[in-house]
């Protein structure tokens, strides 16, 4: 008759046993990969990539890195570590990224151009900042940098970092390709340079705030049929037009063009040092003893915490370097999260009903056992299957890649979990709610 919960002066009493409804493994997982908190590779990890390449840190400046360093990026508004850092290969076909009005192709009007040695870039130097400030002409006031070559009918990525001049009477800034005025599809921007408050012809744009009043913003696109060639503008606006009668004192600072090809996504910055660059893809692999020492053949359990970069990343897939032989956690489709298990023409493709989209935070796991797979996202069972034979002599890890290796993802990994045991389902709920 006594009541089990009551409030009391001083808080609550309860009285018999306390049950909680989440349900733990009460087993240590052979491998806990927290790279989002330790911000470093386990050593049973192979990792390569090659060229020069970039990530946020914790003070939210960005840093150039050369070939062979893994990368733990931050959000640069937030601080908030992403975890290990995995792309695709891309090239930044801007010739001189960090010194805007050194680009190859491009052009500066209407104004006069120096390159202070007192402005921090976004990059923490003191180097590469193009400061532009308006003449009185009649006509545009910034830079174009104007590239050609490219196929036509072709999509494109475009950033750069913009900052307010200080005095600036006029400080919007609008930024466009200016050889695509016949193209559909293509991004815009006006913005803010003091608010970074911007508005767009569209999704095809973004404005994301850096330090020290940078602001990074983004285009995107498609080519003409008719043209191979884009220029990218970036010019003052008045409030209703790009040209107009300068008034001799407004202006702002501009760093770091990156224009990406054939591609509709926005990564990472790419420092090109005087010639285009190519940033190659993350490659991370576990293999030998490093492998058999972790898995378990028969039956076991992934979890991966992760934040969505691009469209159908790929997470991770044990295997013999086949299709015939892979247990894989990974996205496809409509941004599905799902769980794989190939065996010699046998498969099993759990799906999860909720797709996911481009910035997303996923917990997921998938579970594997004779006849008994099932996965999990954000704490709810996507799908089981009861039909699946597992593979043997899986012999690899491939982390943000494809069971071959040949394919990477694009994303965020924080955490990366691997269990030698089937986890019962009440427990996928748990650790990916």
């Amino acid at each position: 008759a006594t009541a089990k919960l009551a409030t009391t002066a001083t808080g609550v009493s309860v009285h018999g046993e306390v049950a909680a409804s989440q349900d733990y493994p009460n087993i240590r997982p052979t491998i806990d990969f927290n790279f989002a908190a330790t911000k470093k590779l386990d050593p049973r990890i192979i990792y390569q990539r090659t060229g020069p390449a970039s990530f946020v840190n914790e003070f939210g400046n960005i840093v150039l890195v050369g070939e062979n360093h893994a990368r733990f990026d931050h959000d640069p508004v937030t601080r908030e570590c992403k975890g290990l850092l995995i792309e695709e290969q891309r090239s930044n076909d801007v010739a001189n990224s960090q010194n805007v009005g050194g680009y190859s192709g491009g052009y500066m009007n209407g104004g006069t151009f120096t390159y202070p040695d007192d402005v921090v870039a976004p990059d923490g130097s003191t180097k590469g900042v193009l400061k532009m400030v308006s003449d009185s002409s009649t006509g545009y006031h910034g830079v174009q940098y104007t590239i050609s070559g490219f196929g036509s009918n072709q999509n494109w990525a475009y950033q750069v970092w913009v900052k307010a001049l200080p005095g600036s009477s006029i400080n919007q800034i609008s930024l466009y390709d200016n050889a695509q005025s016949g193209a559909t599809n293509n991004g815009s921007l006006v913005m803010n340079t003091t608010t970074g408050v911007f508005s767009s012809n569209g999704n095809q744009a973004e404005s994301v705030a850096y330090n020290n009043g940078w602001y990074q913003i983004k285009i995107k696109g498609t080519r003409a049929t008719t043209n191979a060639q884009s220029a990218m503008l970036l010019v003052l606006y008045n409030g209703s037009t790009n040209s107009y009668a300068g008034d001799g004192s407004s202006g702002f600072y501009v760093w770091g063009g990156q224009y990406e090809n054939d591609t509709h996504i926005w990564t990472s910055f790419i420092p090109t040092y005087g010639r285009t660059q190519t940033r190659g893809d993350d490659d991370l692999i576990i293999d030998g003893e490093d492998f058999t020492d972790f898995i378990n053949p028969s039956e076991g359990t992934i979890i991966a915490d992760y934040k969505v970069i691009a469209e159908d990343p790929e997470i991770i897939y044990l295997s013999d370097g086949t299709a015939a032989r892979r247990i894989g956690l990974y996205e496809a489709g409509s941004n599905q999260t799902r769980f794989i298990i190939g065996n010699s023409g046998t498969l099993a493709d759990t799906t999860d009903s909720a797709g996911t989209t481009v910035g997303d935070n996923i917990k997921a796991a998938g579970a594997y056992k004779l006849n008994d797979i099932a996965a999990a996202k954000n704490g709810v069972i996507s799908s089981t299957d009861s039909s699946a034979t597992i593979p043997p002599d899986l012999d690899r890890a491939y982390i943000g890649g494809y069971y071959d290796g040949t394919v990477q993802g694009v994303l965020g990994l924080r955490r990366l979990i691997y269990y030698p045991q089937r986890l019962p389902n009440s427990q996928l709920v748990t650790l990916t709610a």
